[in-house]
């Protein structure tokens, strides 16, 4: 792994916690091994964080804000945001620039008096811890507008730029192996980060900072809750046995099939009476020159009026 986190105590602050996995992933993808060590105490001081790699040592005061920064080596700062409203950077406190001196002096000061337990006897008496870089990282990045007016001991840096600055710049007179590295936070009383070093390593790829994980410390296995008593069943009721049959097409098909049957019953109990035909009219046989002739009455049936015949007499049917 190219990245270990180191804390003395967990970040309580969400926003430090995704700051420490940005930064760690950002240096995972080089080869060298770099360690962060971050919020831990030193000479009655809790430091955000240090970054150490084999030629350089960086001590980081982390701020978060969005917005227009103001502020230099002395009296305070403040940070603007977009809508105008200005406030007042670590109210109550030491400005950040002062912040990472005081850091600095705990932390060098500390190293040069255990000098012998990180580095080897013949390099402690000429190694010099007094060349770290301090830095001022203002997350998830220093706004352009920004103005700051620092001296040569502390740099101004947003989050997103620090991997290259981390690559690019080392401390003059630190030369140190893997193994010295890796003394440094264990002689500060730093643990390892075991989740975040999960997280980086891809084992606990859906983390985002603000979830409380575990560490990897075997658990014992959850004791099975006891099985439930059978309960009877309820019979579904009328409808529901409705909805089960029409869920199925043999169900639908014979739903079909009955409301066609009863439309039917009901054209036959309630359709049009049909008319019927009016009964015959009665014709009449008139003789004229020997031949039987049809006329067709037009008169109704049962008067009784007979026709004259071409004589003038009346005749009887």
């Amino acid at each position: 792994m190219a990245v270990q986190v180191w804390v003395g105590e967990k970040p309580e602050h969400p926003n430090e916690r995704r700051a420490i996995v940005a930064l760690a992933n950002g240096l995972d993808r080089l080869e060298n091994l770099y360690l962060l060590l971050a919020n831990f105490n030193v000479g009655g001081r809790t430091i955000d964080l240090v970054i150490i790699k084999q030629d350089a040592l960086f001590i980081i005061e982390l701020k978060h804000c969005d917005g227009k920064v103001t502020g230099g080596v002395n009296g305070h700062w403040f940070v603007e945001g977009a809508n105008g409203e200005r406030k007042r950077l670590n109210p109550g406190r030491k400005n950040p620039y002062n912040q990472v001196i005081s850091y600095y002096y705990s932390l060098t000061n500390f190293l040069h008096d255990h000098r012998d337990e990180v580095v080897s006897e013949h390099k402690a008496a000429s190694f010099n811890f007094r060349s770290c870089r301090r830095l001022i990282v203002f997350a998830p990045t220093l706004d352009a507008s920004s103005e700051i007016k620092l001296d040569w001991k502390v740099e101004a840096r947003g989050l997103d730029e620090l991997p290259v600055f981390l690559v690019t710049e080392r401390s003059p007179g630190i030369d140190l192996t893997e193994e010295e590295m890796l003394a440094i936070p264990q002689v500060l009383g730093c643990t390892r980060w075991h989740d975040i070093n999960a997280l980086i390593a891809g084992v606990l790829p859906n983390w985002h900072g603000e979830e409380r994980l575990q560490e990897e410390v075997p658990e014992a296995p959850a004791a099975e809750p006891p099985a439930a008593e059978p309960v009877a069943a309820t019979p579904p009721s009328l409808l529901r046995r409705i909805g089960l049959a029409l869920s199925t097409n043999t169900g639908r098909l014979a739903l079909a099939t009955s409301v066609l049957a009863v439309v039917l019953l009901m054209m036959l109990i309630f359709g049009p009476m049909r008319l019927t035909a009016d009964p015959p009219q009665e014709s009449l046989i008139v003789s004229t020159v020997g031949r039987p002739v049809l006329v067709a009455a037009s008169f109704p049936i049962g008067k009784q009026n007979v026709p004259p015949d071409v004589s003038g007499r009346a005749f009887s049917r």
